[in-house]
């Protein structure tokens, strides 16, 4: 967890980033996105994840009208949205 409160606390100065500095920091945030989805769909293979778990996260998540698959999909649409923004300023 140490990279990623790295990672978080880096990205609060995401708007002094140039153009390149915002799609790196992007695609390492996706990284790490990816890593997380993988430990997830491993554990949840081997029934690893406990109920409260997943009962939780439906709850948080459809208390913003979202599944887990629609979540990833706005989650992608924002990547794709900041990665545009920041290509348009190089």
């Amino acid at each position: 967890l140490h990279l990623i409160d790295k990672l978080v606390t880096f990205g609060a100065s995401y708007g002094s980033f140039d153009a390149l500095g915002k799609c790196a920091y992007i695609d390492q945030m996706e990284k790490v996105e990816d890593r997380w989805g993988i430990l997830l769909s491993r554990l949840n293979l081997m029934d690893q994840v406990s109920e409260g778990f997943k009962e939780e996260t439906s709850a948080f998540l459809s208390g913003m009208g979202l599944t887990v698959s629609s979540f990833y999909e706005v989650l992608g649409e924002a990547h794709d949205w900041m990665r545009e923004r920041a290509e348009e300023n190089r």
